[in-house]
């Protein structure tokens, strides 16, 4: 059961967050919708599946090993794990936040481009590093 929360949390988390900024931005004009109490309570069960899975891979980090590879620059594997970690905590404490202040959609908004960011630069650093292995081996033959 915990690897189902976690699995569910590492696969879906970015998406859950893009959901939850969208319904923050646009509160004021799906507000008199009739149906905004089951939005509303599809947004609890997402937030509490992601915030489970959070808790059970800081917990248990064993479960799913899947972590970044250490062939990943170090400079660039240590800030992400902090990086995911405030993403996090600031997303929950976002869900919090009465819906009539603007700055914190700026501010998610702006996290949530560092994260992506952070998830590119490691994709190019261990395709990077892919391709150097390639081209030594065929060097070396």
């Amino acid at each position: 059961m915990k690897l189902i929360f976690i699995t569910i949390f590492r696969k879906t988390y970015l998406l859950a967050c893009f959901l939850i900024i969208a319904y923050h931005i646009f509160y004021f004009d799906i507000c008199d919708l009739p149906y905004i109490f089951f939005i509303q309570i599809a947004q609890l069960a997402i937030a509490i599946i992601e915030f489970t899975g959070l808790i059970l891979n800081l917990k248990y980090p064993h479960l799913y090993p899947k972590s970044l590879l250490p062939e990943v620059n170090p400079k660039i594997r240590e800030p992400y794990y902090f990086m995911v970690r405030l993403y996090c905590y600031s997303l929950t404490i976002y869900l919090f936040l009465p819906k009539h202040y603007i700055w914190p959609n700026y501010l998610i908004m702006i996290l949530s481009g560092l994260l992506v960011g952070y998830w590119i630069t490691i994709k190019a650093s261990h395709f990077s590093n892919k391709l150097k292995k390639q081209l030594d081996n065929t060097r070396l033959v």
